[in-house]
Order: C-alpha cells, then structure tokens, then sequence
C-alpha cells in the first residue's frame, strides 16, 4: 500500500512571524516597584566630596517631576516590541538542552520590496543600554528593516543562567535563532552602534559562526588581529602590512593616520582589562573574582547609583540628552534589575580574552574615528583581511564621543552610513563571485586533445577517461594486446569509432600522426597548431 504524503504548509513569508512563538509585547512595571525606587530616593545620601554636579537636580526632577507611568505608555504606543522564548544552544550550559529565555525585541518592518535596501538589520544596542533607550535616536527610514533586541539580563530580556560559561557563544545563537527561526528572514547584517568591546564581540562572532544567514558586520573601532607569520598567519596580509609601515602608509588600504595614533594589538599586551561596562566603573576582570556580584549588590539597592554610572558613562558632554531622557535610561535599567547586566558584561570579557579563532571568513565594514581625543588609537581596518574580508571602510575625523556611547544619541548618521556602505560592498563582492563562477561554468567539460590540442566537449554527467602516458605501459606478454586510448574489454585500440587496431609486441604505442605542411586537414585543423609526432610510425602488415 502506497505510503500517503501529507503535504507541508509552506513557510510563512520573511518578517511574518507566528504570534503563538513571537508574541507582541508591553512593557508594565509593578506599583509595588515603583513606589520603592520613590523610598529609595528619598533616603539617598549623597557624598560630600566628588559627586556630579548633576545628579542632586536629576534627583529633585526624579522625585517631583517624573512619571514613569507616562512614559511607560508612550513607550508602548510609540515603538512595535515583541518577547520571542527561544532554547539555549546544547552546550551552553551545563543545565541541559531544554532550558528557553525570552528576548525583548523592537521590529520595524521595510516598506521597500527593493533587495539592497531591505536586507534585514540587527542592531546590537550600545552595552548596557536597552533597545527602548536608544530607538527614539534611530533616523526613520522606510527602506530600512530593522531588529533590535536588548542583550539577556538587559531590560526585558531574561538573564542567561548563572552557570552559563560561553556567554558570547550563547547570545549569537540566540539572535541568529531570531533572524531565522522566529523571524524568518533568509540572511541578516548585524551592526555595532558603539566602539564598545562587548558589542563588537558579539557582533564579530556572528559574522564568523553564522556567515550562511550573517553574511555581514558593521563595527565601529574593533579590536583586530594583527597581520603576522606565526601561529598560522596569513603571509599576504603580513606582506602589506610590512609594505605600508616602510611607506607610512597611503598603499594597500593603509592610510597615513594609521600611523600617527598610538595602534592597540589584539591580546597582545593584554594587562588588566577593563569590564566593558563603558559607565565609568573601571573594574578589572583578571583577579577580581565576585567583583560583579559586588557592584550587582550596590546598583540594585540605590537607584542613584545606577543615576550616577548612567551620568558618567554617557558624558552627556553637549547636555543633548535631557533629564526626562537620563531618568527614563536610568530606570529601564534599574527597574528590571541590574544585576544580570553585570554577569552578562564579565563573562562576554572574561571570554573574549581566548577566544576561538574564527572559523569562516565573513564579510565586515569597519568603522574608526580619526584625529580625536580617544586615547590609544584603533586598529587600521586593513588589518580586517588577516580574519574577515573587508568590504567597506569609513573613517570618521573625531565627534561622536569617538564611537562611545553616545554615538547613537549624537551621530547616529555614522553608524547607518557604515551599513550601507558594507551593503554595497557585499553587492559588489557577491557580483565578482557570480562572474568567477561563469567563466568557471564556461570551460567545464571542456578538455584539449593531447595530440590535436583540439578542444573536446564532453556531455554533462559523462567520465573524462585521462590521457594514458606512454611511459606507463610496458611491453605486452606475445599474443596480448596493449591498449591505449580508450580501453576496451576485447583489446586494441578505439579510435575515433572506426575499429580496434591490434597492437602485438614490439608496436609503438602513439597518438594519430598529425598532417605536417602547409595544408589544412580534412577536419579543418590549422597545421601550426598541430603537435608533431617524435615517434616512429605504426609498422604496416
């Protein structure tokens, strides 16, 4: 009996999700919460000495003037967020495989059918920030589709288990998840919109594990690799740099400003490094264990500390963000407990410093600020190439915080000027590939006759048997036959259709003598592309 096949329903089209997995979401802050941040501020005290100027005024606006309630509802009518529970990747903990967190998520769909201009982007907010804190800053575009998810334990994403050892690991997972099995999109770009060292690991890792559906990176002041010989390096990519600093740059994708700031090295000098917390907190990760759980103790219980590193963090340096919009950043991170924030930042640190080599690699735009004020330079994007291929380089003179925080708040034009210039690098690159692969398709099954040099086309799926040198076949026992050519159960050799000529011992074995002169074959062959036969011809019976 015929086994019945019942048909698939076909996938849904991309951005069209399943509101039984992806769930549109509103944000909702108990009273009880609320009404403890109020207790909590009216018992604040203040240091005497070094405190910012700003935060006794932010805190009198706190108590008399805000409303997180008003916010809260603007917030929800204003910006499409949905809460997506996705499984952890199998070795990500040691807990099992079917533990899920929740993602928050803002999705903001293209109008656009246009392919270059509605390539889906994930936009990875600055560390710690929450995707509600900088959409308001995000240039409106409706060619643009765009996805920003807050990190796990950030805002109102669920914190990844406390035993969660490859952070970094575990968070591409889950977005890729997002792109492609929530959200079903094909491929995605991801963007950096900070310098931030947590952001841009994430991103990087992405590009490299998932280059199938991430076909790229936007990053702004990455930590690169630097060209060398050792531990596998690449020798073309070594060459140029070598080449570049002989000339100080302006050869080979070096420019002369690469050289005249101070250029970090990946993990070479490594020190103590900082949690990339990017508020000011300076917290060295090596040889400080249980520092993170000291700094969760004192922001969870003072929302004035969480004031204080929101302050400090952001600069604030031209006061472009208000105090309705620094109390409103402060309490989406305080509300929702700052705690898994903390843990989030160390362990992406602590295993950024030995990180796996890339596996693949993606395609990546690299972003660097110029001439500004930022201590220790950049890498030169060139220095891409030794992992990633480069396809987009934007170098920006100072502003902008020099890619901090306050990149998206300032400057956001950057960040978004960066992907469409990796957009339009991938185009060209994917095009260079297609007509590489057409020259490729236009000589397969094509071989050259090794006596006429003649091209022979053979029929698709069909042996090319190759030539058989004649140094390879010995002399025949008496009454065999030696075959040449193409070999055949009976002996002799086929030629052409035409018959087995008998080869008996002491033959030559030879390919047909070509026409020598000035004539032209009956084939149509031109003589002066013959090969001239050094072999002794066949002996006639």
């Amino acid at each position: 009996m015929a086994e019945v096949v019942t048909p698939q329903p076909p996938p849904p089209p991309p951005g069209v999700v399943d509101e039984d997995i992806v769930k549109p979401y509103k944000i909702h802050i108990p009273s009880k919460h609320l009404d403890l941040t109020r207790q909590k501020l009216e018992l604040t005290r203040l240091p005497h000495q070094g405190a910012e100027p700003q935060i006794e005024p932010l805190i009198d606006y706190w108590l008399e003037s805000y409303s997180f309630r008003e916010t809260e509802t603007k917030l929800n009518e204003t910006i499409t967020q949905f809460r997506t529970s996705i499984p952890l990747s199998p070795d990500s903990s040691s807990l099992g495989n079917n533990q899920s967190i929740r993602i928050h998520f803002i999705h903001s769909q293209s109008q656009s059918s246009s392919t270059s201009t509605s390539t889906p982007i994930l936009l990875l907010p600055p560390f710690p920030l929450t995707n509600l804190s900088i959409y308001p800053h995000i240039p409106s575009d409706p060619n643009q589709t765009l996805i920003i998810p807050s990190y796990p334990g950030i805002g109102f994403s669920d914190s990844l288990p406390a035993s969660t050892s490859l952070v970094i690991k575990t968070t591409a997972h889950l977005f890729n998840e997002l792109m492609i099995s929530r959200l079903n999109y094909t491929k995605y770009i991801v963007s950096v919109s900070s310098s931030n060292k947590i952001d841009n690991l994430i991103a990087q890792f992405l590009v490299s594990e998932y280059s199938d559906t991430c076909i790229g990176a936007n990053l702004i002041n990455p930590e690169l690799k630097k060209p060398s010989l050792g531990g596998g390096g690449n020798v073309w990519e070594w060459g140029k740099w070598l080449l570049a600093r002989f000339f100080r740059g302006g050869v080979v994708g070096y420019e002369e400003e690469d050289f005249e700031q101070n250029m970090r090295n990946d993990h070479e000098e490594k020190g103590d490094v900082e949690l990339g917390l990017g508020m000011g907190l300076g917290v060295p990760v090596e040889g400080n264990d249980g520092i993170g759980e000291t700094i969760s103790y004192a922001l969870c219980d003072s929302p004035v500390g969480m004031l204080a590193a929101v302050v400090k963090g952001l600069g604030n340096r031209e006061k472009k963000l208000g105090e309705e919009e620094l109390v409103t950043i402060t309490n989406l991170g305080w509300l929702p407990g700052p705690e898994g924030a903390v843990r989030f930042g160390m362990g992406v640190c602590q295993e950024g410093m030995g990180i796996k080599k890339k596996k693949k690699k993606g395609a990546v735009g690299v972003t660097v600020f110029v001439g500004g004020e930022k201590k220790g330079g950049y890498c030169p994007p060139a220095w891409a190439n030794t992992e990633y291929i480069l396809c987009n380089t934007q170098r920006i003179k100072g502003g902008g915080g020099e890619g901090g925080l306050m990149l998206i708040f300032e400057r956001p034009e950057v960040i978004f000027d960066g992907v469409k210039g990796l957009v339009s690098g991938i185009e060209k690159l994917t095009a260079r590939k297609k007509e590489k692969e057409k020259e490729t398709a236009a000589f397969e099954g094509v071989i050259i006759h090794p006596a006429t040099e003649q091209e022979v086309t053979t029929p698709p799926g069909q042996v090319i048997q190759p030539p058989v040198e004649l140094s390879a076949i010995s002399s025949p026992a008496s009454g065999d036959t030696a075959v040449a050519g193409t070999p055949s159960p009976s002996g002799g050799v086929d030629v052409k259709g035409k018959g087995k000529a008998p080869v008996t011992t002491g033959d030559y074995l030879q390919p047909p003598a070509p026409i020598r002169g000035d004539t032209v074959s009956s084939e149509g062959e031109s003589p002066d592309t013959l090969v001239e036969n050094l072999l002794p011809p066949l002996d006639k019976a």
